[in-house]
């Protein structure tokens, strides 16, 4: 058995303090500096990474308990919501994450809005799309809500629509968001969803006239050439050949699979038996 000194012990224990105190000085720094470092985050990071989700569940739920203030709580909730949602396929777990998460940040309207479009997709992939339908409006009740987060809710709701083949409330949402769309990209993306809808629901006219003005108003490229597409298919059904040819001449420099616009050249081409 090993025999300590009393000066062993003493030089032990005074070693141990400046250990502390060592400790306490990189912590204080740390939470000064926010917890990206923290050894709870690291141990998660790198237990996802090698596919060890169990561990990394442990670790992440080990940060949220112990450091209530911790400044990656946003982070280590997410990683949780990731975890449960897209790699157990839990989507029970998933849900009630997301509940706790809004008790938590529901406060702050940016993330308050992401997490509305987490539960709504997650409702909708369950079905129940009159749920995720109010679980987006109820964003849009938040106060002082930027025109973006706007957006991304109402365009959300006319996706949820579209998806759940209720095509007249999917057209009236995805109009509703046309003018607060943040970019050209997502306007075209938007408003040929729209245009979609109308198709679905057999109202060519309005679905060409709608489109035309879209079109006539985009930029060139792949966006406004799968628009103009559509505008092909609209012509086509209703008998106007040369209108679907000649539009399909001028999408051809930007359309993403000219393969394809030969066999439909072809087909609108084809002498009728």
């Amino acid at each position: 058995m090993t025999t300590y000194t009393r000066a062993t012990i003493s030089a032990a224990q005074g070693l141990m303090v400046v250990l502390v105190f060592m400790f306490l000085v990189v912590f204080l720094q740390g939470c000064q500096e926010g917890d990206a470092g923290h050894p709870f985050l690291t141990q998660g990071e790198q237990a996802m990474s090698q596919g060890r989700f169990q561990e990394a569940t442990t670790a992440y739920q080990n940060y949220l308990q112990k450091y209530p203030q911790g400044k990656e709580r946003w982070t280590a909730w997410q990683r949780l919501v990731t975890i449960s949602r897209d790699i157990l396929k839990d989507a029970d777990t998933a849900s009630k994450l997301l509940a706790s998460m809004y008790l938590e940040f529901g406060e702050d309207p940016l993330r308050a809005v992401a997490i509305l479009l987490q539960q709504a997709a997650l409702q909708a992939e369950q079905g129940d799309t009159e749920t995720a339908l109010a679980t987006l409006e109820k964003g849009l009740s938040l106060p002082h809500l930027p025109p973006e987060q706007q957006w991304e809710l109402i365009s959300a709701q006319g996706k949820t629509a579209f998806q759940a083949q209720r095509f007249d409330r999917a057209h009236s949402c995805l109009v509703k968001a046309l003018p607060l769309a943040p970019d050209q990209p997502s306007y075209l993306k938007t408003a040929h969803l729209a245009g979609l809808a109308l198709v679905c629901m057999d109202e060519y006219d309005k679905a060409e006239q709608f489109l035309a003005t879209v079109y006539a108003d985009a930029a060139s490229g792949p966006l406004r050439a799968r628009i103009g597409m559509t505008r092909i298919d609209i012509a086509e059904h209703q008998g106007r050949l040369n209108d679907a040819l000649h539009l399909l001449q001028e999408i051809k420099p930007d359309y993403p699979n000219p393969r394809a616009l030969e066999i439909r050249e072809r087909a609108l081409t084809a002498p009728a038996s």
